[in-house]
């Protein structure tokens, strides 16, 4: 009886013991995430919150109508808005149409679900599952009217156009984009390249 205890006692310490350098390993492993340096264009000065691995989902009729994903997103309760850092937004269109945007910055407003993304940080390009891309200076999402839109220069090319401009409104399905300034367009023949 004796050795029995001795050896639940034993048995006890040495599970106790293992869990504790399991514990250690996993909490001091290299291989774990390492924060998202931010860049000099987006301070931290003043941020309330700063979430790492930023996500938002906009449900209409119990489907996906867009997301938003960023790296990091730094917030103030008196801007009502996030800063946005390396973010991605991917809309889905109902007839299976998806829009995918990247950009290095830019900022989502939590009351008017408003996204706009660039600004100075580069690009912002846009990829649709029709084939088309877009490249802009800066990109902004209005929730409201389902439109994106920029005053600045843009340009979408296709398997059989390519096209240029300055300012710019589309619905979120593409199926109407209107640019409002300098448009240049060039046809190609059969799809093929330039």
């Amino acid at each position: 009886m004796r050795y029995a205890t001795k050896a639940k006692l034993f048995l006890t310490a040495a599970i106790l013991t293992l869990v504790s350098v399991s514990i250690a390993y996993l909490i001091d492993k290299p291989g774990r995430k390492e924060p998202v340096p931010v860049s000099r264009s987006m301070k931290t000065d003043g941020a309330e919150v700063v979430i790492d691995q930023f996500h938002f989902a906009n449900s209409e009729s119990d489907k996906v109508s867009w997301e938003l994903s960023a790296a990091r997103a730094e917030m103030r309760k008196d801007e009502g808005m996030a800063r946005l850092r390396d973010l991605k937004a991917v809309f889905n269109g109902r007839d299976g149409m998806v829009l995918t945007l990247v950009a290095d910055g830019g900022t989502f407003e939590e009351g008017t679900r408003a996204i706009t993304l660039g600004g100075g940080d580069g690009p912002v390009t846009l990829t649709s599952s029709n084939g088309y891309t877009m490249s802009a200076e800066d990109l902004s999402w209005d929730d409201v009217k389902k439109t994106l839109s920029t005053d600045n220069h843009i340009t979408i090319k296709g398997s059989a156009i390519d096209i240029e401009g300055r300012g710019m409104v589309a619905r979120a399905d593409l199926q109407e984009v209107r640019i409002t300034d300098g448009v240049r367009t060039v046809f190609r023949q059969g799809g093929k390249g330039r």
